[in-house]
Protein backbone atom coordinates (compact mmCIF):
# COMPACT_ATOMS: atom_id res chain seq x y z
CA UNK A 1 0.00 0.00 0.00
CA UNK A 2 1.38 3.29 -1.29
CA UNK A 3 0.82 5.88 1.54
CA UNK A 4 -0.36 9.16 -0.26
CA UNK A 5 -1.18 13.17 1.31
CA UNK A 6 -3.71 14.22 -0.31
CA UNK A 7 -4.48 17.79 -0.99
CA UNK A 8 -7.23 20.43 -3.02
CA UNK A 9 -6.85 23.56 -3.37
CA UNK A 10 -9.25 25.80 -2.45
CA UNK A 11 -9.69 29.22 -1.21
CA UNK A 12 -11.53 30.89 1.87
CA UNK A 13 -11.62 34.38 2.35
CA UNK A 14 -12.33 33.72 6.51
CA UNK A 15 -13.38 36.82 8.85
CA UNK A 16 -10.67 39.10 7.37
CA UNK A 17 -11.29 42.94 7.89
CA UNK A 18 -14.91 42.35 8.71
CA UNK A 19 -15.36 44.16 11.59
CA UNK A 20 -13.84 47.24 9.62
CA UNK A 21 -16.92 47.51 7.46
CA UNK A 22 -18.96 47.74 10.54
CA UNK A 23 -16.51 50.15 12.65
CA UNK A 24 -16.03 52.24 9.48
CA UNK A 25 -19.12 53.76 10.16
CA UNK A 26 -20.67 56.72 12.45
CA UNK A 27 -22.88 54.34 14.12
CA UNK A 28 -20.42 52.23 15.47
CA UNK A 29 -18.27 54.23 16.96
CA UNK A 30 -20.15 57.03 19.08
CA UNK A 31 -22.62 55.97 21.88
CA UNK A 32 -24.82 58.13 19.40
CA UNK A 33 -28.30 56.76 18.25
CA UNK A 34 -30.03 58.25 15.52
CA UNK A 35 -33.06 60.53 16.54
CA UNK A 36 -36.71 59.03 15.64
CA UNK A 37 -38.16 58.95 12.58
CA UNK A 38 -34.35 59.26 10.53
CA UNK A 39 -32.93 57.27 8.35
CA UNK A 40 -29.36 56.66 7.66
CA UNK A 41 -27.47 55.09 4.31
CA UNK A 42 -24.16 54.07 3.76
CA UNK A 43 -22.36 53.53 0.60
CA UNK A 44 -18.99 52.51 0.81
CA UNK A 45 -16.08 51.12 -1.61
CA UNK A 46 -13.14 49.18 -0.23
CA UNK A 47 -10.19 47.44 -1.19
CA UNK A 48 -6.99 45.70 -0.35
CA UNK A 49 -5.06 43.25 -0.98
CA UNK A 50 -3.46 40.01 1.11
CA UNK A 51 0.34 40.61 1.56
CA UNK A 52 1.51 38.25 4.12
CA UNK A 53 0.92 34.73 4.75
CA UNK A 54 2.29 32.50 8.21
CA UNK A 55 3.29 28.94 6.58
CA UNK A 56 4.11 25.79 8.59
CA UNK A 57 6.66 23.75 6.19
CA UNK A 58 7.17 21.10 8.39
CA UNK A 59 3.54 20.30 8.91
CA UNK A 60 4.28 20.18 12.61
CA UNK A 61 1.50 22.99 13.77
CA UNK A 62 4.56 24.09 15.79
CA UNK A 63 7.15 26.42 13.70
CA UNK A 64 6.25 28.98 12.00
CA UNK A 65 7.58 31.70 9.02
CA UNK A 66 6.44 34.61 7.51
CA UNK A 67 6.01 35.24 3.93
CA UNK A 68 5.34 38.18 1.43
CA UNK A 69 2.02 36.93 -0.53
CA UNK A 70 3.84 36.85 -3.44
CA UNK A 71 7.01 34.82 -2.48
CA UNK A 72 4.99 31.65 -0.99
CA UNK A 73 6.04 28.86 -2.34
CA UNK A 74 4.08 25.28 -2.81
CA UNK A 75 6.94 24.11 -0.48
CA UNK A 76 5.79 26.02 2.05
CA UNK A 77 2.39 23.68 2.59
CA UNK A 78 3.58 20.06 4.40
CA UNK A 79 0.84 18.54 2.04
CA UNK A 80 2.29 19.36 -1.03
CA UNK A 81 5.45 19.04 -0.42
CA UNK A 82 4.74 15.48 0.97
CA UNK A 83 2.27 14.65 -2.11
CA UNK A 84 5.13 16.05 -4.51
CA UNK A 85 8.02 13.64 -2.77
CA UNK A 86 5.78 10.56 -2.43
CA UNK A 87 5.00 11.18 -6.51
CA UNK A 88 8.74 11.67 -7.28
CA UNK A 89 9.64 8.60 -4.97
CA UNK A 90 7.39 6.25 -6.48
CA UNK A 91 8.73 7.66 -10.23
CA UNK A 92 12.13 6.39 -9.12
CA UNK A 93 10.41 3.24 -7.81
CA UNK A 94 8.49 1.91 -10.88
CA UNK A 95 9.67 0.50 -14.20
CA UNK A 96 11.51 2.26 -16.85
CA UNK A 97 8.26 2.04 -18.98
CA UNK A 98 6.38 3.24 -16.58
CA UNK A 99 8.08 6.39 -15.33
CA UNK A 100 8.68 7.79 -18.22
CA UNK A 101 5.08 8.87 -18.53
CA UNK A 102 5.77 10.62 -15.28
CA UNK A 103 6.59 13.91 -14.43
CA UNK A 104 9.42 14.92 -12.02
CA UNK A 105 7.26 17.79 -9.81
CA UNK A 106 9.00 20.81 -8.61
CA UNK A 107 7.71 22.68 -5.49
CA UNK A 108 10.27 25.05 -5.50
CA UNK A 109 8.03 28.02 -7.80
CA UNK A 110 5.86 30.63 -6.84
CA UNK A 111 1.88 29.95 -6.00
CA UNK A 112 0.49 32.88 -6.85
CA UNK A 113 1.06 36.78 -8.22
CA UNK A 114 -1.62 38.47 -6.08
CA UNK A 115 -4.75 38.31 -4.20
CA UNK A 116 -7.25 41.29 -4.45
CA UNK A 117 -10.69 42.29 -2.55
CA UNK A 118 -13.17 44.84 -3.87
CA UNK A 119 -15.84 45.01 -1.99
CA UNK A 120 -18.92 47.08 -2.09
CA UNK A 121 -21.19 47.86 1.19
CA UNK A 122 -24.39 48.83 1.95
CA UNK A 123 -25.89 49.97 5.79
CA UNK A 124 -28.86 51.22 6.18
CA UNK A 125 -30.26 52.22 9.67
CA UNK A 126 -33.25 53.91 11.57
CA UNK A 127 -34.36 55.40 14.34
CA UNK A 128 -37.73 53.34 15.92
CA UNK A 129 -37.21 56.07 19.18
CA UNK A 130 -34.11 58.56 20.24
CA UNK A 131 -32.53 55.92 22.13
CA UNK A 132 -33.29 52.89 19.82
CA UNK A 133 -32.01 52.57 16.15
CA UNK A 134 -32.03 49.25 14.13
CA UNK A 135 -29.72 48.17 10.94
CA UNK A 136 -28.38 46.22 8.45
CA UNK A 137 -25.20 45.80 7.51
CA UNK A 138 -25.07 44.11 3.70
CA UNK A 139 -21.45 43.35 1.24
CA UNK A 140 -21.68 42.62 -2.24
CA UNK A 141 -17.47 40.81 -2.80
CA UNK A 142 -15.45 40.60 -6.10
CA UNK A 143 -11.96 38.59 -5.59
CA UNK A 144 -9.21 37.22 -7.72
CA UNK A 145 -6.04 35.26 -6.91
CA UNK A 146 -3.48 35.23 -9.70
CA UNK A 147 -1.99 32.42 -10.40
CA UNK A 148 1.21 31.97 -11.16
CA UNK A 149 1.97 29.91 -14.55
CA UNK A 150 5.01 27.90 -12.75
CA UNK A 151 2.02 26.95 -10.14
CA UNK A 152 -0.43 25.92 -12.72
CA UNK A 153 1.91 24.07 -14.78
CA UNK A 154 3.10 21.81 -11.57
CA UNK A 155 -0.50 21.06 -11.08
CA UNK A 156 -0.84 20.14 -14.11
CA UNK A 157 1.92 17.39 -13.26
CA UNK A 158 0.32 16.00 -9.99
CA UNK A 159 -3.11 15.97 -12.11
CA UNK A 160 -1.58 13.76 -15.19
CA UNK A 161 0.76 11.93 -12.59
CA UNK A 162 -2.00 10.78 -10.08
CA UNK A 163 -4.04 9.51 -13.52
CA UNK A 164 -0.89 7.55 -15.28
CA UNK A 165 -0.48 5.51 -11.58
CA UNK A 166 -4.01 5.17 -10.91
CA UNK A 167 -4.31 3.21 -14.59
CA UNK A 168 -0.91 1.48 -14.52
CA UNK A 169 -0.71 0.16 -11.20
CA UNK A 170 -2.61 -2.56 -9.52
CA UNK A 171 -4.58 -3.60 -6.58
CA UNK A 172 -4.37 -0.90 -3.38
CA UNK A 173 -1.87 0.89 -4.80
CA UNK A 174 -4.25 1.97 -8.20
CA UNK A 175 -7.27 2.65 -5.91
CA UNK A 176 -5.31 5.13 -3.44
CA UNK A 177 -3.57 6.84 -6.20
CA UNK A 178 -7.50 6.96 -7.96
CA UNK A 179 -9.08 8.20 -4.98
CA UNK A 180 -6.34 10.97 -4.49
CA UNK A 181 -6.94 11.61 -8.23
CA UNK A 182 -11.00 12.43 -7.61
CA UNK A 183 -10.03 14.91 -4.73
CA UNK A 184 -7.61 16.62 -6.64
CA UNK A 185 -8.41 20.17 -8.90
CA UNK A 186 -6.53 21.07 -10.71
CA UNK A 187 -5.84 24.75 -10.40
CA UNK A 188 -6.70 27.57 -12.79
CA UNK A 189 -5.54 30.44 -13.96
CA UNK A 190 -7.18 32.62 -11.66
CA UNK A 191 -9.64 31.77 -8.70
CA UNK A 192 -12.55 34.39 -8.43
CA UNK A 193 -15.43 35.69 -6.33
CA UNK A 194 -18.71 37.90 -7.13
CA UNK A 195 -21.24 37.36 -4.61
CA UNK A 196 -22.78 38.56 -1.45
CA UNK A 197 -21.15 38.05 1.80
CA UNK A 198 -22.91 36.96 4.77
CA UNK A 199 -25.35 39.51 5.81
CA UNK A 200 -26.01 41.54 9.12
CA UNK A 201 -28.91 43.35 11.24
CA UNK A 202 -28.88 44.88 14.19
CA UNK A 203 -29.92 47.29 16.91
CA UNK A 204 -28.14 50.05 18.69
CA UNK A 205 -29.41 51.22 22.69
CA UNK A 206 -28.77 54.12 24.39
CA UNK A 207 -28.22 53.39 27.74
CA UNK A 208 -27.31 57.10 28.92
CA UNK A 209 -25.99 60.32 27.08
CA UNK A 210 -22.46 58.69 26.87
CA UNK A 211 -22.93 55.00 27.08
CA UNK A 212 -24.52 52.53 24.69
CA UNK A 213 -25.11 48.96 23.90
CA UNK A 214 -24.69 47.69 20.16
CA UNK A 215 -25.41 44.16 18.82
CA UNK A 216 -25.44 42.59 15.42
CA UNK A 217 -25.79 39.16 14.22
CA UNK A 218 -25.62 37.26 11.00
CA UNK A 219 -27.02 33.48 11.04
CA UNK A 220 -29.61 31.10 9.60
CA UNK A 221 -31.07 32.69 5.95
CA UNK A 222 -28.58 36.07 6.74
CA UNK A 223 -25.75 33.72 6.13
CA UNK A 224 -26.19 34.85 2.15
CA UNK A 225 -21.93 34.69 0.94
CA UNK A 226 -21.01 31.31 -0.20
CA UNK A 227 -18.96 29.25 1.91
CA UNK A 228 -16.78 26.38 1.12
CA UNK A 229 -19.75 24.31 1.40
CA UNK A 230 -21.42 26.01 -1.54
CA UNK A 231 -18.68 27.31 -4.01
CA UNK A 232 -18.22 26.12 -7.09
CA UNK A 233 -15.08 23.62 -7.34
CA UNK A 234 -13.32 21.52 -9.25
CA UNK A 235 -10.52 20.71 -12.36
CA UNK A 236 -9.54 24.61 -13.78
CA UNK A 237 -12.96 25.99 -11.43
CA UNK A 238 -12.37 27.49 -8.45
CA UNK A 239 -14.83 30.12 -6.70
CA UNK A 240 -13.07 32.26 -3.87
CA UNK A 241 -15.52 31.65 -0.68
CA UNK A 242 -17.31 35.07 0.41
CA UNK A 243 -19.54 33.39 3.24
CA UNK A 244 -18.11 32.42 6.33
CA UNK A 245 -19.95 29.54 7.09
CA UNK A 246 -20.85 29.70 10.86
CA UNK A 247 -22.98 31.56 12.76
CA UNK A 248 -21.67 35.15 14.70
CA UNK A 249 -23.46 37.42 17.24
CA UNK A 250 -21.41 40.68 18.16
CA UNK A 251 -21.89 42.84 20.84
CA UNK A 252 -20.50 45.94 21.93
CA UNK A 253 -20.00 48.50 24.41
CA UNK A 254 -19.92 52.28 22.97
CA UNK A 255 -18.73 55.05 25.19
CA UNK A 256 -17.77 58.60 24.64
CA UNK A 257 -15.48 59.40 27.27
CA UNK A 258 -15.46 63.02 28.88
CA UNK A 259 -12.46 64.95 27.31
CA UNK A 260 -11.68 68.40 27.64
CA UNK A 261 -9.92 68.48 24.11
CA UNK A 262 -10.47 65.93 21.57
CA UNK A 263 -13.47 63.61 22.14
CA UNK A 264 -12.28 59.99 22.31
CA UNK A 265 -14.66 56.84 21.88
CA UNK A 266 -14.06 53.97 23.10
CA UNK A 267 -15.47 50.50 22.46
CA UNK A 268 -15.23 47.16 23.86
CA UNK A 269 -16.66 43.84 21.89
CA UNK A 270 -17.53 39.93 21.78
CA UNK A 271 -17.86 37.80 19.28
CA UNK A 272 -18.93 34.20 19.75
CA UNK A 273 -17.92 32.31 16.61
CA UNK A 274 -19.57 29.11 16.20
CA UNK A 275 -19.01 25.90 13.86
CA UNK A 276 -18.35 26.03 10.37
CA UNK A 277 -16.83 24.30 7.25
CA UNK A 278 -13.14 25.25 6.29
CA UNK A 279 -11.71 24.59 3.10
CA UNK A 280 -8.02 26.28 1.95
CA UNK A 281 -5.11 24.70 0.39
CA UNK A 282 -4.11 21.68 2.78
CA UNK A 283 -7.48 21.69 4.54
CA UNK A 284 -10.68 19.76 2.83
CA UNK A 285 -13.59 18.38 4.70
CA UNK A 286 -13.09 19.75 8.08
CA UNK A 287 -15.41 21.25 10.66
CA UNK A 288 -14.05 24.20 12.82
CA UNK A 289 -15.07 25.24 15.99
CA UNK A 290 -13.70 28.97 15.74
CA UNK A 291 -12.51 30.83 19.14
CA UNK A 292 -14.31 33.85 20.64
CA UNK A 293 -12.57 37.71 19.67
CA UNK A 294 -12.39 39.91 21.82
CA UNK A 295 -12.36 43.78 20.08
CA UNK A 296 -11.01 46.94 21.00
CA UNK A 297 -11.21 50.31 20.01
CA UNK A 298 -10.45 53.61 20.64
CA UNK A 299 -10.80 56.58 18.33
CA UNK A 300 -10.84 60.56 18.35
CA UNK A 301 -11.18 63.35 15.18
CA UNK A 302 -10.57 66.73 15.05
CA UNK A 303 -12.80 69.82 13.69
CA UNK A 304 -9.93 71.44 11.19
CA UNK A 305 -12.76 73.23 9.16
CA UNK A 306 -16.42 73.47 9.73
CA UNK A 307 -17.10 70.88 7.13
CA UNK A 308 -14.08 68.89 7.51
CA UNK A 309 -13.13 66.52 10.11
CA UNK A 310 -9.76 64.28 10.32
CA UNK A 311 -10.21 61.03 12.17
CA UNK A 312 -8.08 58.66 13.58
CA UNK A 313 -8.71 55.35 15.39
CA UNK A 314 -6.72 52.07 16.59
CA UNK A 315 -8.04 48.52 16.66
CA UNK A 316 -7.33 45.35 18.81
CA UNK A 317 -8.79 41.90 18.37
CA UNK A 318 -7.93 39.05 20.56
CA UNK A 319 -8.84 35.46 19.16
CA UNK A 320 -9.12 32.57 21.54
CA UNK A 321 -8.39 28.96 20.30
CA UNK A 322 -10.30 26.97 17.06
CA UNK A 323 -10.86 23.49 17.45
CA UNK A 324 -11.14 21.13 14.48
CA UNK A 325 -12.55 17.84 13.59
CA UNK A 326 -13.02 15.56 10.56
CA UNK A 327 -13.35 11.78 9.33
CA UNK A 328 -11.21 9.41 8.48
CA UNK A 329 -12.66 8.79 4.74
CA UNK A 330 -12.12 12.87 3.29
CA UNK A 331 -10.90 14.89 5.74
CA UNK A 332 -7.65 16.68 5.32
CA UNK A 333 -5.54 19.02 7.82
CA UNK A 334 -2.47 19.97 6.70
CA UNK A 335 -0.24 16.79 7.13
CA UNK A 336 -2.95 14.74 8.49
CA UNK A 337 -4.77 12.68 5.60
CA UNK A 338 -6.51 9.55 5.32
CA UNK A 339 -3.58 7.92 3.93
CA UNK A 340 -1.27 8.39 6.74
CA UNK A 341 -1.42 7.38 10.16
CA UNK A 342 -1.86 10.51 11.71
CA UNK A 343 -5.74 11.04 10.53
CA UNK A 344 -8.26 14.15 11.51
CA UNK A 345 -9.59 13.48 14.45
CA UNK A 346 -13.11 12.66 14.74
CA UNK A 347 -13.68 14.88 17.62
CA UNK A 348 -13.25 18.39 18.27
CA UNK A 349 -9.49 18.73 19.23
CA UNK A 350 -7.43 22.24 19.81
CA UNK A 351 -5.72 23.70 17.22
CA UNK A 352 -1.68 24.29 18.36
CA UNK A 353 -1.16 28.20 18.55
CA UNK A 354 -4.56 29.26 16.87
CA UNK A 355 -5.16 31.81 19.69
CA UNK A 356 -4.07 34.96 18.12
CA UNK A 357 -3.86 38.57 18.15
CA UNK A 358 -4.09 41.50 15.65
CA UNK A 359 -3.71 45.64 15.79
CA UNK A 360 -5.00 47.98 13.29
CA UNK A 361 -4.81 52.00 12.94
CA UNK A 362 -6.87 54.01 10.75
CA UNK A 363 -6.87 57.55 9.43
CA UNK A 364 -9.65 58.92 7.62
CA UNK A 365 -10.92 62.74 6.75
CA UNK A 366 -14.32 63.07 6.89
CA UNK A 367 -16.09 66.38 4.70
CA UNK A 368 -19.68 67.05 5.41
CA UNK A 369 -20.79 69.65 2.86
CA UNK A 370 -24.49 69.64 4.26
CA UNK A 371 -25.91 68.47 7.82
CA UNK A 372 -27.54 65.58 6.06
CA UNK A 373 -24.24 64.78 4.14
CA UNK A 374 -21.09 63.58 4.49
CA UNK A 375 -18.58 62.16 2.30
CA UNK A 376 -15.27 60.48 3.57
CA UNK A 377 -12.08 58.98 2.94
CA UNK A 378 -10.04 55.88 5.23
CA UNK A 379 -6.85 53.94 4.89
CA UNK A 380 -6.08 51.28 7.71
CA UNK A 381 -3.15 48.88 7.85
CA UNK A 382 -2.40 46.15 10.55
CA UNK A 383 0.60 46.68 12.64
CA UNK A 384 0.50 43.37 14.45
CA UNK A 385 -0.68 39.90 13.46
CA UNK A 386 0.06 36.24 14.92
CA UNK A 387 0.38 34.83 11.69
CA UNK A 388 -0.05 31.36 13.20
CA UNK A 389 -2.90 28.99 13.83
CA UNK A 390 -3.21 26.60 10.63
CA UNK A 391 -6.65 28.16 9.65
CA UNK A 392 -6.64 30.71 6.82
CA UNK A 393 -8.80 33.64 8.57
CA UNK A 394 -7.93 37.04 10.11
CA UNK A 395 -6.66 37.15 13.21
CA UNK A 396 -4.79 34.11 11.48
CA UNK A 397 -2.60 32.85 8.39
CA UNK A 398 -3.28 35.67 5.69
CA UNK A 399 -2.81 39.56 6.31
CA UNK A 400 -4.28 42.11 4.33
CA UNK A 401 -2.04 44.97 3.15
CA UNK A 402 -3.94 48.86 3.68
CA UNK A 403 -7.81 48.51 3.70
CA UNK A 404 -9.18 51.75 1.34
CA UNK A 405 -12.85 52.77 2.20
CA UNK A 406 -14.23 55.51 0.05
CA UNK A 407 -18.05 56.26 1.44
CA UNK A 408 -21.10 58.50 1.42
CA UNK A 409 -23.64 58.72 4.15
CA UNK A 410 -26.91 60.69 3.96
CA UNK A 411 -29.54 61.33 6.63
CA UNK A 412 -33.02 61.56 5.87
CA UNK A 413 -36.16 61.90 7.97
CA UNK A 414 -39.48 61.63 6.02
CA UNK A 415 -42.47 64.31 6.60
Amino acid sequence: MISLSKKTLLYRTGAVFAVLALSSTLLSATAKTLPKGVWKFDLQKSTYDYVYGGVNPSGNFTNWETRTFDTLRMSDFAAVQGTADLLNATKAAVPAGLANNLTTIDTNVPVADYWTQDQTHFNIAYGITDKFTIFANLTHEKGEVDYEAEYEEQSANIERNLGVLADNLTGTDAATFAAVKAAYNQVPDKATSDHLRDTFVGFKYSISERLAFTTRVSAGFLLTGRDSSEKRKGDLVQELETGFGYDMYQFFLNYDAPTKRLPLMLTLGYFHNTQGPHAFLDITDVTIDYGDIIYLKAATEHKIHPTIVLEASAEHMISFKDRYKGNGTTSAFSTQTPFVADTVPTTFTDIPHSAGYATIGTLGIRVMPKEFLYFYARASKTFFNKKQGQNYDFPGRLQPGTYLLFGTTLFFKAS
